[in-house]
């Protein structure tokens, strides 16, 4: 396993009337996979509605049109459609925890390249013209070849009622010192910390879909993967990006799924 990466937890147009033509969405489309590696073919026909083809998980359904609901999600959407990585999508209906120098911590989302998949760098396609004014050079471009976004549904569900009963059946633990799944454990051992953010706890699905996937998918951007290959804080500036996507968290969870 590479490593893998973990998270916690249009404009307002006025004039409508006089611009009929206000917004016309770019015809973004692409391909994501479930965890079968069954092709599942996405494509947009307008801002917030997608077709989804092929997709045998209901789950993931949500998942992806969820991310139409604001202009952030949209965006690591379009990211997902177009980035030359192969982008595997497993919902999972567990509750995770990550194993940090010894301790335990509840985590809502896991991204990185997994044991049968490829760590190797390749061009991303859709960011080869990117151009970085900062430093007056190509930004960086590259994906992993492979790549897959866990999305752990029971997380909310404990973040919000520690007294429910975790055992082997519906837990999952991650060691990322190790980089690797741990198999046996007794969670009669295991004492879970409290959360690090708690004003970021998800309080249903919905914003788990959201702001996790915000979270996870930006974890597979050319931008973050340079800073994993520099041996940067690749969970800071995830972070940032889900922060100041909550101030929209009620809208979000005012609008429909389409």
């Amino acid at each position: 396993m590479k490593l893998f990466l973990f998270c916690f937890l249009l404009y307002s147009l006025t004039f409508q009337a006089q611009i009929p033509f206000y917004y016309k969405i770019k015809k973004i489309e692409g391909t994501v996979y479930d965890s079968n590696k069954n092709p599942i073919q996405v494509k947009y026909l307008n801002r917030n509605k997608l077709e989804i083809k092929n997709c045998k998980d209901s789950n993931i359904d949500t998942f992806l049109r969820t991310l139409t609901l604001a202009k952030k999600g949209r965006q690591q959407l379009n990211h997902l459609l177009t980035t030359s990585s192969k982008i595997t999508i497993s919902i999972v209906n567990k509750v995770a925890l990550m194993q940090i120098d010894g301790k335990y911590r509840l985590i809502a989302g896991l991204t990185g390249v997994e044991d049968n998949q490829s760590c190797k760098l390749v061009t991303n396609k859709a960011s080869v013209n990117v151009w970085n004014s900062t430093f007056k050079k190509k930004a960086f471009l590259s994906v992993y070849e492979e790549n897959t976004i866990n999305i752990f549904q029971q997380s909310i569900l404990y973040g919000k009622d520690t007294t429910i009963q975790l055992s082997n059946q519906n837990t999952i633990i991650y060691n990322r010192d190790a980089n690797k799944y741990i198999k046996e454990f007794s969670m009669d051992t295991i004492k879970i910390e409290p959360l690090m953010f708690p004003d970021l706890l998800y309080k249903n699905t919905k914003e788990l879909y959201y702001f996790a996937g915000l979270h996870e998918i930006f974890h597979t951007t050319p931008e973050n993967i340079e800073i994993q290959e520099n041996y940067g804080n690749i969970e800071y500036p995830a972070m940032v990006l889900e922060a100041k996507a909550f101030k929209k968290r009620k809208k979000i969870n005012k609008k429909s799924i389409r």
